[in-house]
């Protein structure tokens, strides 16, 4: 599991708006039109997570778990969870 902490904005507005992107990543073999055999890289979004204007967060990975502690500067709400994945 990965994650990754994006910050969204535009130039209209004061909002800075935090998503968690949690993502897995697999390697494997594929074959090519010619039947040889590659190694390809598979990315999956697992989660989306919107966490809100100007948030902190503190992210957390064990085993197959993310726990979020999330802190808020200005309008955003605290958060503090689990999230569990296979």
């Amino acid at each position: 599991m990965h994650v990754l902490v994006t910050k969204d904005f535009n130039d209209r507005g004061t909002m800075v708006y935090t998503n968690l992107v949690v993502l897995s990543i697999q390697s494997r073999q594929a074959k090519d039109e010619t039947n040889k055999p590659y190694n390809q890289l598979l990315l999956n979004s697992e989660k989306v997570i919107g966490l809100g204007d100007r948030s902190m967060p503190t992210v957390s990975i064990k085993e197959n778990s993310l726990s979020v502690d999330n802190h808020c500067e200005k309008t955003c709400e605290a958060l503090k969870a689990t999230y569990k994945f296979d």
